[in-house]
């Protein structure tokens, strides 16, 4: 769990907290599994940003009927943000369902229904829509072959998600939640719980859920133009290892030896941050002449 996000039961604590005066979002949740456990996520999440989410949660798995129906709930609802959460479980059940002749085209296909979801809605709406990235599953049909036909489903959906991003790069208010990363970073046994996926058809582990939500209150903050412009920095032992003042040129670490990789590694990521626009800034009780010299 990341150190700056709450557990799922603090978040449940945070729904009954009051919400007035704050910033009120309406977001719509669609998905092919159940979401109750999601909304609670996102509202309590909310809370602590000063968010007050308004959000509609369709019946399950009513992705369709919702966006294709413009007498539906949904646009009733009239939503801002409107997130569509498909799982890699359902996928690789569509998957199996298709034709061996039809399955190197799976992933063009479901590409091309996301874009015909997409382009429903912000035909009737005046919103922004989120669609996830699919965690990637190895469902050992093909075992290590898989990576050489475009016949297995680990294929497909590397190229699903490929396709998700240029699609996203296409279509200005279309939005990726990177649900993939999420797992990979929290690792697969702890993302998905079989139980509460058996008995209750939800895909996302409780410590998942937090992770999830955080995740996309940070792309609605950021489409909404609340994001991180800056980044100051320490510099003794920060940005580079040991203390310039009294360790001296030779004696701070940095390079790619020992830990001195750490610190230059870090250095080229932040780098990288300022070619896309972020500021860089440090915040030293070093004597100037003496911190610009590593420089």
């Amino acid at each position: 769990m990341q150190a700056d996000v709450k557990g799922f039961s603090a978040l449940l604590k945070n729904i009954k907290k009051p919400a007035d005066g704050f910033k009120r979002i309406k977001l719509a949740v669609l998905a092919d599994n159940a979401t109750q456990f999601v909304v609670k996520a996102i509202k309590g999440t909310g809370i602590d940003y000063g968010i007050d989410y308004d959000i509609f949660e369709a019946d399950y798995d009513q992705i369709d009927v919702q966006i294709y129906d413009t007498g539906s709930d949904l646009y009733e609802f009239k939503p801002d943000f409107v997130l569509i959460l498909r799982s890699t479980q359902k996928l690789v059940k569509q998957f199996y369902s298709t034709q061996t002749a039809g399955r190197s085209s799976f992933a063009a296909e479901q590409v091309q229904y996301s874009l015909n979801l997409y382009w429903s809605l912000t035909k009737e709406l005046n919103c922004k829509v989120i669609v996830n990235l699919f965690p990637e599953h190895n469902d050992g049909v093909f075992g290590n072959y898989a990576a050489k036909t475009n016949l297995s489903f680990p294929f497909q959906v590397k190229k699903l998600n490929l396709g998700l991003m240029e699609l996203a790069q296409s279509n200005r208010n279309l939005f990726l939640l990177q649900l993939d990363g999420l797992v990979n970073n929290l690792g697969l046994e702890k993302s998905f719980d079989p139980k509460l996926y058996i008995n209750g058809d939800t895909v996302y582990s409780f410590d998942l859920l937090p992770l999830l939500a955080k995740s996309v209150h940070d792309i609605i903050s950021a489409i909404s133009g609340s994001f991180k412009k800056c980044v100051i920095l320490d510099l003794d032992n920060t940005t580079w290892g040991g203390i310039i003042g009294d360790d001296g040129m030779e004696g701070i670490q940095i390079g790619d030896l020992g830990i001195g990789k750490a610190f230059t590694e870090l250095q080229l990521w932040i780098k990288e941050l300022k070619k896309r626009g972020i500021i860089v800034a440090v915040c030293s009780k070093n004597t100037e002449s003496i911190a610009k010299e590593p420089f």
